[in-house]
């Protein structure tokens, strides 16, 4: 039993029950449709890790969520692809006629000649995503210091 741990947790190196193949998922593909974990209307908007990861490898993007999240993620400074595919999905209120309309919106993003375009965009969103992180630890730190010294 130890020995098939060992190799199921060696193959996995991510969490359990989830392989994580970081050449599959981010080199040897050129867009990421990131399922997000809210989608119908009736829930909240909310980015997960899927985003995060994304963002953090580089990788142009197109999200299937609620409406509104990538309102949500300008709002923290990032940018998103449009002018270089048509994110009015994002601001469909109606659940089944926004799957159609990222999905059009991802066919648009691998097709898009945009190469420089779309280089410039992940490389400030890393950016962003790692001022953001540094901010983040330094709340935590300040709270930290101010509720436990």
């Amino acid at each position: 039993i130890k020995q098939n741990a060992d190799w199921l947790f060696d193959k996995i190196n991510h969490c359990p029950s989830y392989p994580y193949d970081h050449q599959m998922l981010f080199t040897d593909s050129k867009v990421s449709l990131i399922p997000e974990t809210f989608y119908y209307s009736s829930q909240t908007s909310f980015i997960t890790e899927k985003t995060y990861k994304t963002i953090y490898n580089h990788h142009p993007f197109t999200m299937l969520g609620t409406a509104g999240l990538l309102k949500v993620l300008r709002s923290k400074g990032y940018k998103t692809f449009d002018g270089i595919c048509d994110e009015t999905y994002d601001i469909c209120p109606n659940d089944r006629k926004r799957v159609e309309l990222v999905i059009e919106a991802t066919k648009e993003l691998v097709q898009s000649s945009k190469h420089e375009d779309i280089d410039i965009i992940t490389k400030h969103n890393f950016t962003q995503l790692e001022k953001n992180a540094l901010a983040t630890v330094e709340q935590l730190n300040n709270f930290i210091l101010k509720n436990f010294s």
